[in-house]
């Protein structure tokens, strides 16, 4: 089975790179247990000795919080530099976010992909992962947080990574929440940051009328590779806006601004047309990306 495999790769002795795509199936009956028995199943991996680089793709699987607070254990490796956890649809709440945002305590990540678009975080669990600028090491960060109801109080946690000590590429995905002006003035102050040289910020869709604040401190702004889109900032979902790559399509979109259902998509054709979803929107989360099957 699944568990032996992992045993069999975290012993050997030339592995560096693993990539696992593991799409949960909507029809197994216990998910949810399935979904944290394959969360353990994964942390194996923190024994590996030679381990460099896990991507771990795991969209649909339920794992829930016990299953996040399980895989945060990877902090523990003593080999891994670059992290990919796919966990979309995985119904991850606060707990969950409060776990991996352990992942801090790593004494080796530098690089952490960590895509939670479509559960359940919300602000509380935004304001976890905003712990993340603790660590001593991490260099790159890629948070997808789309579709999360994460609201202002969340926003502004978030912009405190601008104190972060070592990050200098920091991907946010914000995109269809339910932020406004007052949560995009405070994300602008990313752009202070003293440490940052990649900065890619995306607001589309969220309830913000207002983007002289973005404006203004994008013009005063030093760092070098800046990509923060204003040109789908507000009146949430959109007719003629294409669904974003590096965010699951949702059974339909709403304008969060009125509640008029916009569109309607069938899930059940969500994961056989992926590849079809433009790619001009926001940007494109190396995780999401290849999570195509």
């Amino acid at each position: 089975g699944l568990s032996t495999a992992l045993a069999l790769l975290k012993g050997s002795t030339t592995l560096q790179t693993l990539d696992l795509h593991l799409r949960g199936w909507r029809k197994q009956r216990n998910r949810r247990h399935i979904g944290e028995a394959l969360a353990e199943a994964l942390a194996m991996l923190k024994g590996s000795t030679t381990l460099q680089t896990l991507e771990l793709h795991l969209r649909g699987n339920q794992i829930g919080d016990a299953g996040a607070q399980t895989l945060a254990l990877l902090k523990e490796s003593k080999t891994i530099q670059t992290l990919h956890l796919c966990l979309c649809f995985n119904r991850i709440g606060v707990a969950g976010a409060e776990a991996l945002a352990t992942l801090k305590e790593s004494e080796t990540l530098q690089t952490l992909y960590l895509n939670l678009a479509d559960d359940q975080i919300g602000d509380a669990g935004a304001q976890a992962l905003a712990t993340l600028k603790e660590s001593k090491i991490l260099r790159t960060l890629h948070l997808g947080l789309c579709f999360n109801g994460i609201k202002d109080a969340g926003a502004e946690a978030l912009a405190t990574l601008k104190e972060s000590e070592t990050l200098q590429t920091l991907y946010l995905n914000l995109a269809d929440n339910h932020i406004t002006e007052a949560g995009a003035q405070a994300l602008a102050t990313l752009m202070e940051s003293s440490t940052l040289q990649t900065l890619n910020l995306d607001l589309s869709r969220n309830v913000i009328r207002d983007a002289r604040a973005l404006e203004v401190q994008k013009s005063r702004s030093n760092i070098r590779d800046l990509h923060l889109p204003l040109d789908c900032l507000c009146q949430g979902p959109r007719m003629s806006a294409p669904i974003p790559i590096n965010c699951p399509k949702r059974g339909h979109y709403t304008n969060i601004a009125t509640g008029e259902i916009l569109y309607d998509t069938d899930l059940s054709d969500t994961e056989s047309s992926e590849s079809e979803s433009g790619s001009e929107s926001g940007w494109r989360m190396e995780d999401e990306s290849s999570d195509r099957e």
